[in-house]
């Protein structure tokens, strides 16, 4: 019998801290710990959902920077960009899975929505400035707008990329779009975010915005004041968590915060001992030993019930051996005791190279 290790993530300790970062260690220090381990971190891979969250903000900056034309013209361009992009995420998808059959664009959960709300804004939408000059505009000239401009601030080690800074109505706002199509009103990791988007705009051009937006796929917008208390509250927390963290990682001992929630979409599950010895577990995820004789459509799993949980493999995945114990995440109920991997189903068995490398 083979069993799986689970050591601690060794991860590069923070010397800067951006908004996502952030979010990641409130929620789960682990996962942020795993996504700086460089043998775990490439087990994070993009799937549908981030490749058209990328695409909606790619298509966004380029309508905001490349003059598309007006009218019937500028939607067809628009179309012919959204084209482009997604077959570019598509390559990439699929190189992050090889041998595993990506799903056809047209079956991507949330395509339509997304690409339709998406198109429709900005075909709406007219070139009022020249944007790319002032997405270019050096930091001791404002030069709104600022279209996805990298900020920094050394003396918080705060970093971060607004989708947008601008000027409207005589107000400085600091925008965020989110492509997904069940955003509504605002978390508080969304506006922490702005927060410290604000921080840093601030800090680029000595003028803190005036408003924080959440601007969804449609259009719609979600605002609220921005105030220089809760900025300064924020980048103090920010701060905080660079120090928790490194000390953590400095003791080899970084805790996690099992949570169904949060562990749902977890690209580290089955390199994770906290999750699986927690009530988060979901029953959509199996942890057990090989046990019969696997072939090559399927393998079944002692997982400690009266009947084994028998596993259907997808193409791109070859059976574990017996005996060995087994990690598979992300399973579809297919009968009676019966599990079917999806197409992007995660297996760690003892002899996988990842497995290897994450112990």
């Amino acid at each position: 019998m083979t069993h799986l290790t689970w050591a601690s993530p060794v991860a590069e300790p923070l010397k800067v801290v951006s908004p996502s970062a952030l979010n990641a260690y409130e929620s789960c220090p682990r996962r942020l710990a795993y996504q700086r381990d460089p043998s775990t971190r490439g087990r994070s891979k993009p799937g549908p959902r981030t490749a058209l969250g990328i695409v909606a903000h790619k298509l966004h900056k380029i309508a905001a920077t490349a003059h598309p034309p007006a009218g019937q013209e500028r939607r067809a361009w628009l179309e012919a960009e959204w084209e482009r992009l997604v077959a570019e995420q598509v390559q990439k998808v699929a190189n992050a899975w090889p041998g595993r059959a990506v799903p056809p664009v047209a079956q991507w959960e949330g395509l339509v929505a997304t690409r339709v709300r998406t198109l429709r804004k900005l075909s709406a939408t007219q070139d009022e400035e020249p944007a790319p000059a002032a997405s270019a505009a050096p930091a001791a000239s404002p030069g709104f707008p600022w279209i996805e401009r990298k900020l920094t601030d050394p003396d918080t080690g705060i970093f971060g990329t607004p989708d947008r800074v601008e000027v409207l109505n005589g107000q400085l706002r600091v925008v965020d779009l989110k492509s997904g199509v069940h955003q509504a009103g605002i978390q508080y990791s969304q506006r922490r975010q702005l927060l410290l988007y604000a921080h840093l705009v601030d800090v680029a051009c000595g003028q803190l915005p005036t408003l924080g937006v959440l601007e969804s796929a449609a259009g719609h917008e979600t605002s609220f004041p921005i105030e220089s208390v809760a900025v300064s509250t924020v980048v103090e927390e920010a701060q905080q968590a660079i120090t928790s963290f490194n000390d953590a990682v400095a003791a080899g001992d970084v805790p996690a915060h099992p949570d169904e929630a949060v562990c749902r979409f977890c690209a580290f599950r089955t390199v994770c001992w906290p999750y699986w010895a927690s009530d988060a577990k979901s029953g959509r995820d199996v942890r057990g030993t090989v046990v019969g004789t696997p072939d090559a459509r399927s393998f079944k799993v002692d997982v400690g019930e009266p009947e084994p949980v028998r596993i259907v493999i997808v193409p791109g995945c070859s059976p574990p051996a017996r005996g060995d114990e087994v990690a598979v995440v992300d399973l579809i109920p297919a009968g009676p005791d019966t599990m079917k991997m999806r197409w992007n189903s995660e297996i760690r068995t003892p002899a996988s190279r990842e497995a290897q490398d994450s112990a």
